[in-house]
């Protein structure tokens, strides 16, 4: 069974991912202008799955803006 797992919904219906303990799983939702990265992982020291969200500058400026929360 997998770790993690990620789905969208566009106009070609719903997709799903998945991601494991050591490979974790990336999942990004972007604007023109502004965006979204999230980055699911299993911290070993703290022994619990985290999510890092970070702002991007989307599909026309590529890079991560700022961290904005990690969640557990």
């Amino acid at each position: 069974m997998a770790q993690f797992r990620g789905t969208v919904q566009g106009n070609k219906g719903q997709a799903s991912r998945v991601g494991h303990k050591p490979t974790g799983l990336e999942t990004t939702c972007n604007g023109w202008n502004i965006g979204v990265r999230c980055v699911a992982r299993y911290n070993k020291e703290a022994d619990r799955d985290e999510i890092e969200i970070w702002e991007t500058y989307g599909s026309a400026g590529g890079g991560v803006r700022r961290h904005l929360h990690t969640v557990w």
